[in-house]
């Protein structure tokens, strides 16, 4: 998810802020009047962000008894685990190692009320479980681990900053992707092919016997046969559009294969509040990442293996700017529409719409 830092309600390098919440008192972010939605209801504003696990677990357990008896659909978007970071007092202490943990604890719990409802309705129902994209560092201890995935180069080469959400780098978009099927697919079974959160879509629409929409270009790909091993055929190619560093929308990096040509860096903080510069590069960085998942040392442009990957990339690119031009795109501009305003009235903190 891109999530642009100009809409943060307090600045993001206050410490006093990171601390309050670290230290489980009241946080700023909990006075903020976002609303809780039912369908078009509004539960409660501003939200209690305690009380969510425990309603995000009453609902699915209530809608998945109600749909037992046919195929249903449940799409549980969960506030885990973004700041700002806050759990039900049960969790609290709960590890010993801080909020982060306390938090990722309690979505623990609640992953396993979901997982218990859905055996307890058969033994027919995949459960998909993955994240939007990687740790926001801007938010140090509160936001997660790289794991190996570094984005070496950013922070010694690229003058230091963010490698991570809102970046192109490998910890900003690399997830973990966890499916359970019972006697579809085998228990601890690992792929290294190459999918995205968009294949979620035509997958299910796979599985279902459904048909995907006309008239639309869609990303994603069916990797039914991934989960279920009968496959290994998966993307090839990837796009990965800016977000805070460089132009919106334009895109920042393109994954081809085992590589990775990145055309920005920089423009992003880090925990500390280093930035390093924003840089638009007209000759790309080329990763390996097969060899080089941490990003540390891009190929030598003067090497045969750079101009072969930049050559594909430059075709790819170009394709996809073709195929853009060929789809049925939206027109809907949401930055002037009130078609996703929260609020009838924007100017009261504590809003109520006429159908309520």
């Amino acid at each position: 998810m891109c999530t642009k830092l100009k809409k943060e309600p307090f600045s993001v390098l206050d410490n006093s802020v990171i601390n309050e919440c670290v230290a489980d008192v009241p946080c700023p972010y909990q006075n903020i009047a976002l609303p809780l939605y039912a369908n078009r209801t509004i539960k409660h504003q501003p939200v209690d962000i305690t009380g969510l696990a425990a309603q995000y677990a009453a609902f699915a357990r209530n809608f998945i008894q109600e749909s037992r008896n046919s195929p249903f659909f449940l799409y549980a978007a969960l506030s885990h685990i973004h700041v700002p970071l806050a759990h039900a007092a049960l969790f609290n202490n709960v590890t010993g190692r801080g909020v982060f943990t306390d938090t990722l604890y309690e979505m623990d719990w609640l992953v396993g009320e979901i997982l218990e409802a859905a055996h307890a309705a058969g033994n027919n129902t995949l459960v998909w479980f993955m994240s939007d994209n990687g740790p926001w560092e801007v938010k140090c201890q509160l936001a997660g681990s790289q794991g190996p995935y570094t984005g070496f180069w950013q922070r010694t080469a690229g003058g230091g900053g963010s490698a991570s959400k809102t970046t192109v780098w490998e910890a900003g978009h690399r997830v973990p992707s966890i499916v359970h099927w019972q006697g579809r697919i085998k228990a601890g079974s690992v792929s290294t092919a190459l999918v995205s959160a968009l294949d979620v879509l035509p997958t299910l629409v796979s599985l279902t016997n459904s048909t995907l929409p006309l008239h639309r270009h869609l990303d994603g790909m069916d990797v039914s046969g991934i989960l279920t091993g009968s496959s290994q055929q998966a993307h090839q190619v990837l796009f990965h559009p800016n977000c805070d560093a460089g132009p919106d929308g334009e895109i920042g990096a393109v994954r081809i294969g085992e590589y990775k040509t990145v055309f920005y860096t920089g423009g992003v903080p880090d925990c500390s509040g280093t930035i390093g510069p924003l840089v638009h590069h007209t000759s790309p960085l080329i990763f390996n990442l097969a060899v080089d998942p941490s990003e540390s040392s891009p190929l030598e442009p003067e090497q045969e293996q750079y101009q072969d990957v930049l050559r594909v990339t430059s075709q790819t690119l170009a394709d996809l700017l073709q195929d853009i031009r060929g789809d049925n795109t939206s027109t809907v501009d949401y930055s002037t529409s009130s078609d996703a305003r929260p609020c009838c009235d924007e100017n009261s903190a504590i809003c109520r719409c006429t159908w309520d």
